[in-house]
């Protein structure tokens, strides 16, 4: 009995363009005797912490159909790719509909690597900033009287 499975995986942006390509397609290579279901680039994104002394890589996921029995050998190969930074295979469920609908589809050829910009930061809202400006008014206000203490205690014992 086959199983679905997902398998995103890091190149390092070391490589260019051209040889990042021919890394995703030799992962292509290692799949087992499955299908390739589904196949997303999500371009060079930054890591979050470094690995093998990368900060930034290229991120795919591939969805596949294999055995259970062919997925340690993948994990064998994946290990000995040197453009793999890091990689993860997990058992998924795609809708049967999903399946088929590929099944229709034509191959799609090979995906280009798209830089993506930086995720916007949120801004936070109108009332939490004037909570934070509230409360970093008080505290400086509280700051602002200890300090008035303290110099008043320091002119007493510089006066005695």
């Amino acid at each position: 009995m086959s199983n679905i499975y997902e398998l995103t995986y890091i190149i390092s942006d070391q490589f260019s363009e051209a040889e990042v390509l021919k890394y995703v397609a030799e992962v292509k290579k290692l799949l087992p005797n499955g299908k390739l279901i589904e196949e997303k680039a999500w371009g060079r994104r930054e890591l979050a912490y470094p690995i093998k002394k990368q900060k930034a890589g290229y991120y795919f996921t591939l969805v596949f159909q294999s055995e259970p029995s062919a997925l340690h050998s993948l994990n064998q190969k994946l290990k000995l790719q040197e453009g793999v930074l890091r990689y993860l295979i997990v058992k998924t469920e795609l809708p049967k509909e999903k399946i088929a609908e590929k099944k229709t589809e034509k191959p799609e050829p090979e995906a280009e690597v798209k830089t993506e910009e930086k995720p916007k930061k949120r801004k936070p809202a109108q009332k939490e900033l004037k909570t934070k400006e509230a409360k970093l008014t008080t505290e400086l206000e509280e700051e602002a009287e200890k300090m008035k203490v303290l110099e008043e205690k320091l002119k007493e014992i510089l006066k005695e």
